[in-house]
């Protein structure tokens, strides 16, 4: 996934025609999603925890 993403980035940056803006949006969106299916991973896996402690 990390690797997709930075070779998305670079073809991002290659590229004259994109804005800058748009190029930093695109990677925040990127982050801010990547970030939210880690903290879904780790909060079912803190749930299965919880439950396996009872």
């Amino acid at each position: 996934m990390c690797e997709a993403l930075g070779k998305l980035t670079g073809k991002i940056r290659q590229s004259g025609r994109l804005r800058r803006a748009l190029a930093q949006e695109l990677l925040r969106f990127a982050v801010s999603d990547i970030a939210g299916l880690a903290v879904k991973r780790d909060a079912i896996g803190f749930i299965r925890l919880a439950a396996a402690h009872r």
